[in-house]
């Protein structure tokens, strides 16, 4: 009612209403039509529509993404594991290797001590966290999930490497998450990924 007031005082009501009207643009207030204020229910279900639409095709992907992701560094742990095994071989000039465990979903740097068959095996320290070098698929952050189901090389579920940096055995590793399967070949020369 302020406008109605406004316009029965004459020309000080007037100044009042330009000055309503100025501070009511300032704000951003407008006095508009009000079909133009909203959206109808065509609009609303088309763009829930599209949506429904973009995430069918989004969510598939985003999957596959993450697999591949989550097998990925379970590989390249692995594989960083097997180089380090070799280098520490041919730095200190004992023996070095990485055993499988396919039933914890784990491995270890190992380093030989002694001679066959009175030798022993201790875990390596990692480099960077001074702890053993050990992973578990089960429990670690790196490719939690991820299923190391076999590990050949010749009759044994590990690799050594002698002083040299030459594998005893060359051999394969096996990796699988959902319906991804990744082997891990160990040759004299590298260690390859193939899916």
């Amino acid at each position: 009612m302020p406008m109605l007031w406004s316009m029965r005082t004459g020309k000080a009501g007037h100044r009042d209403v330009q000055s309503e009207v100025k501070m009511m643009k300032a704000e951003g207030c407008y006095l508009t039509n009000s079909r133009d204020q909203g959206f109808t229910f065509m609009e609303v279900v088309i763009v829930i529509l599209i949506l429904g639409i973009i995430t069918t095709l989004a969510v598939p992907a985003m999957n596959d993404f993450f697999t591949t992701e989550t097998i990925t560094a379970a590989a390249d742990a692995l594989v960083s594991a097997i180089y380090f095994a070799r280098t520490s071989a041919i730095a200190t000039g004992a023996d070095h290797g990485v055993v499988f465990d396919a039933g914890s979903n784990s491995f270890r740097v190992m380093r030989a001590i002694g001679s066959p068959p009175d030798e022993t095996y201790l875990t390596v320290e990692h480099p960077v966290t001074k702890r053993d070098y050990a992973m578990s698929f089960d429990d670690g952050p790196i490719g939690h999930g991820v299923d190391l189901y076999g590990a050949q090389f010749g009759e044994n579920s590990y690799v050594r490497f002698n002083n040299l940096g030459v594998p005893l055995e060359v051999g394969f590793l096996y990796l699988e998450y959902g319906e991804k399967t990744w082997k891990i070949g160990v040759t004299a020369t590298s260690c390859e990924i193939s899916s």
